[in-house]
């Protein structure tokens, strides 16, 4: 029993607590430690010492060409990435150009071998310039400029060193212990980037697309065994992220990745694109156009500007589909849904110039050269002149409409024996009336294929735009 009541129960404290409240060892024992990081107490004087012993002077300990393990074992890297701005998303040129900043921290072991508490004083935490300790050469793995690590002599490093004092207070013995444990020193830092890299871009469903840019970062030149990154945070830090007028960032994650014996930082970012402008410039001209282009055929025939204007309907087009080009990238897998869509309407604008034109040759023709029996009937039926019963009683033509009506007259006969200007007599057809009845026809037809196209590829555009 006498022993038991010796025993505490130690309150351990970790690296970087400010402090941890006295704990009893025993409800019958008042045994109580506690650890607090040693105060950064340093003189000027100790603080260059140290500095001169280690990092600066002609015999300085520390070598930035050993990594900082005393056995040279794999060092772990923490990595975090916050993501203050995207400057360019170019899906044109398939390039996301970012600004941000990395934060890294690793342990070095190599940091306080030269440290003497006694000759440099409790020096708990310093800031130094990056280029006098070891640190992973960093680089953006698909970069569209040459892979250089991320370095600048003007950043800085934060060593906190890994020192803690613990007090353990016997009042029972009436012992005070004091005894310093020694953890291994943390480094980090913060490198800004301004990283320009490739992305692969989906351009299938422009302009309400959705892309995912992956930036990877790489300790260029060391394997996993030597440099092994982890991920601190699962997702991108956006405290302090500006949107972009373009593009909306709806998720982002961190990932760790290994290929080829290389350790990998991955950081995803998605986009959504805000589709008001497209949709306000391109989209709803376009479906103007396709209405307009249509109207042509309800022009009366010697209005003499048809063609122009059919023809300055299909330039159009073709205007607007050089401008959405310009807008997407130079490639042919995949290609946009909306160039298929203003393509077809292309061809739809130059269907109705050529039909335009040909209704126009008939509307002009000769009016001494008959219409064709078959075409006439045609045109009496579309015109529904065949089933009207006053179109019959002509009373040039010679045929009692009223036994026709009763089965009574062979109308097989007449038909047969009738000549053409005898048969366009009967039915009031001419190439002016067939001309315009083409035109009717034509103007339904190819409101009707406007119609199919914009539902064909117009409506799993909206689709994607809602998901």
């Amino acid at each position: 029993m006498e022993l038991l009541k010796k025993i505490c129960v130690i309150t351990f404290c970790f690296f970087g607590h400010q402090h941890v409240n006295a704990v009893p060892c025993n409800k019958n024992f008042n045994c109580t430690e506690v650890c607090t990081p040693n105060a950064n107490l340093v003189s000027k004087t100790q603080f260059e010492s140290f500095l001169s012993t280690t990092f600066t002077g002609s015999r300085a300990s520390y070598n930035t060409l050993v990594p900082p393990r005393a056995d040279l074992s794999v060092v772990q890297v923490n990595m975090s990435f916050d993501l203050l701005q995207v400057i360019d998303f170019n899906e044109v040129a398939g390039t996301l150009e970012i600004v941000g900043f990395l934060t890294l921290l690793w342990n070095d072991e190599l940091v306080d071998d030269s440290f003497d508490e006694v000759d440099h004083g409790s020096l708990t935490k310093f800031l130094i310039p990056e280029n006098y300790v070891w640190k992973p050469p960093v680089s953006v793995f698909n970069s569209v400029k040459a892979i250089i690590p991320i370095a600048d002599s003007t950043y800085h490093v934060r060593v906190q060193m890994g020192y803690t004092t613990c007090v353990k207070n016997d009042s029972n013995e009436g012992t005070i212990t004091k005894t310093i444990i020694k953890e291994v020193p943390l480094v980090t830092w913060k490198p800004g980037i301004n990283s320009k890299s490739a992305c692969l871009i989906d351009v299938t469903h422009f302009p309400f697309d959705s892309q995912e840019c992956v930036v990877r970062f790489i300790s260029f030149g060391h394997p996993s065994t030597e440099v092994k990154f982890n991920a601190l945070e699962p997702e991108v830090n956006l405290t302090d992220y500006q949107d972009n007028m373009e593009w909306t960032l709806d998720s982002t994650a961190i990932e760790v990745e290994e290929i080829d014996g290389s350790s990998f930082i991955l950081v995803k970012l998605k986009f959504t694109r805000r589709p008001l402008y497209f949709v306000v410039n391109l989209v709803t001209p376009i479906l103007i156009l396709a209405v307009i282009s249509t109207l042509v055929f309800l022009l009366p025939g010697n209005s003499g500007e048809r063609i122009g204007y059919s023809v300055t309907a299909f330039l159009t087009f073709a205007v607007y589909l050089t401008m959405i080009s310009d807008n997407l990238p130079k490639t042919s897998d995949p290609m946009s849904t909306l160039c298929y869509f203003l393509m077809c309407m292309v061809a739809i604008s130059a269907g109705t110039a050529f039909v335009t034109i040909f209704t126009l040759r008939i509307f002009h023709k000769d009016e001494k050269k008959m219409v064709p029996n078959w075409l006439s009937n045609l045109i009496g039926c579309l015109n529904c002149r065949i089933c009207s019963e006053d179109e019959f009683e002509d009373p040039e033509y010679p045929v009692n409409f009223e036994l026709q009506k009763r089965g009574k007259l062979d109308t097989r006969s007449i038909v047969t024996t009738d000549s053409d200007e005898e048969h366009n007599r009967k039915w009031g057809v001419d190439w002016k009336l067939v001309a315009s009845t083409l035109d009717m026809l034509f103007f339904l037809v190819f409101i009707g294929l406007n119609a199919i196209v914009c539902v064909v590829f117009l409506v799993p555009l909206l689709e994607q735009m809602n998901t």
